[in-house]
């Protein structure tokens, strides 16, 4: 027998042989839902030798993080969790910065290179924003000590030159005296403006100066058209709608025969991180609540002179929501829709249509959706602030969706 074969032979099998049971093993754990062990080293520094190198990206909102050891990519890439732990992004100065403070919203990116945060939201010009690392934290997680500490840096992006800030162009509805049950506002701004945190910046105030407490419905997605140019801000409808819990518990958030002021202060951000040109206050009277659907049919139709492009009038007996009403009437001829312009006048009491071309001699109709509502959410075929009731089965009563209506008037040769 030769030994030495034999011997030759285990030491060429033995490699392969241990690798066969390393990944047969691997297997095994991964059958038992169990994650393979993973070594941790001594000591996993976010850097080697050298800082790690922060980068910011200002045109992606993004932040990226260089100059990490395999074995701090290694170790976070498997316990993505504590990311969060170990960085933030804040927008806020470093010197504001506790561990209370909130870091914000977005999401990490790990790679063999790099860490990479890119922000929910599009970073504002004239804004400082901090970042921090903390080194120490993530060999702390580990059961380990060391670590530099915090590494940490802060930016601001810089507002474009020459460039006006914006400012609020109106509010709607428009009419001095409200219903005790309002349910929005729509505020217009000259240009874009910023999301995020438009409540800190607006605010109803009573006759004494002090501002009414919970009357919004503070949404965490803001009610911005798509310009950013529009803000609906809704009134909480749990302190309008009779019988619910916050409407028993705080009451109403106005008071009939009182005034009360909309203020929008200038420190509100615009899109390029300015603030406002300056402050806006739209004062308002309160009237008595509005529990009743709009009544269609006093409305009167006036119509233009034939072959102009003078406006047809729809005379309303009440103001109605600004923006629906831009929207939800519209002006047929044969069941063809006739193009044109809608403009609001007589505080949102006179609906006004410039037709693209002049208007010819013939029957037309005027179609309006039963949703269109008026200051109070009441639509056409429903009233919003009613009193929870329910019929003898114990089931709320819900009045079932109508068609829309429809006004025939008639554009005729002088004669």
């Amino acid at each position: 027998m030769d030994i030495n074969k034999y011997s030759r032979l285990a030491d060429n099998l033995k490699g392969p042989l241990l690798l066969f049971i390393a990944v047969a093993a691997g297997l095994w754990y991964l059958g038992q839902g169990m994650e393979p062990y993973v070594p941790v080293p001594e000591k996993v520094y976010l850097s080697g030798k050298e800082r790690v190198n922060i980068e910011v990206v200002p045109e992606q909102s993004r932040i990226e993080l260089f100059g990490l050891t395999p074995n701090a990519l290694t170790y976070l890439d498997l316990n993505s969790g504590n990311v969060k732990q170990l960085f933030g992004v804040y927008a806020i100065p470093k010197e504001q910065w506790s561990e209370e403070s909130m870091a914000m919203d977005g999401e990490w990116d790990i790679t063999d290179r790099k860490i990479a945060f890119t922000s929910c939201h599009a970073w504002l010009p004239g804004v400082t924003y901090y970042v921090r690392v903390d080194e120490q934290k993530l060999n702390a997680l580990m059961g380990k000590d060391g670590g530099d500490g915090i590494i940490d840096t802060i930016f601001t992006i810089t507002p474009p030159q020459n460039i006006k800030p914006e400012r609020v162009t109106s509010v709607y509805p428009s009419s001095d005296t409200l219903p005790q049950n309002l349910l929005k506002f729509y505020i217009h701004f000259s240009g874009s403006m910023s999301r995020g945190d438009v409540y800190d910046h607006i605010y109803i105030l009573n006759e004494k100066g002090e501002v009414v407490p919970d009357a919004f419905l503070e949404l965490p997605q803001e009610l911005w058209d798509p310009g950013m140019t529009r803000l609906t801000i809704l009134f909480d409808p749990g302190r309008i709608k009779r019988g619910l819990d916050r409407y028993n518990l705080m009451g109403v958030a106005f008071q009939p025969g009182k005034r009360y002021e909309l203020v929008i202060d200038s420190t509100l951000a615009d899109g390029n991180g300015l603030r406002m040109e300056q402050q806006y206050r739209k004062s308002f009277f309160i009237g008595e609540p509005d529990r009743e659907m709009p009544d269609h049919k006093k409305w009167t139709i006036q119509t233009p002179p034939v072959e102009t492009r003078k406006p047809l009038k729809l005379m309303l007996v009440e103001p109605l929501d600004h923006a629906l009403l831009k929207r939800l009437i519209t002006v047929k001829r044969e069941e063809e829709r006739i193009q044109g312009n809608v403009e609001l006048s007589n505080a949102e009491q006179t609906w006004n249509f410039i037709p693209d071309k002049p208007w010819s001699p013939g029957r037309y109709t005027l179609e309006i959706e039963p949703i269109l509502e008026d200051l109070a959410g009441n639509n056409l075929i429903n009233v919003f602030d009613v009193e929870l009731a329910a019929d003898s089965n114990g089931v709320e009563k819900v009045v079932e969706s109508e068609s829309n209506v429809r006004k025939h008037f008639t554009i005729q040769v002088p004669g």
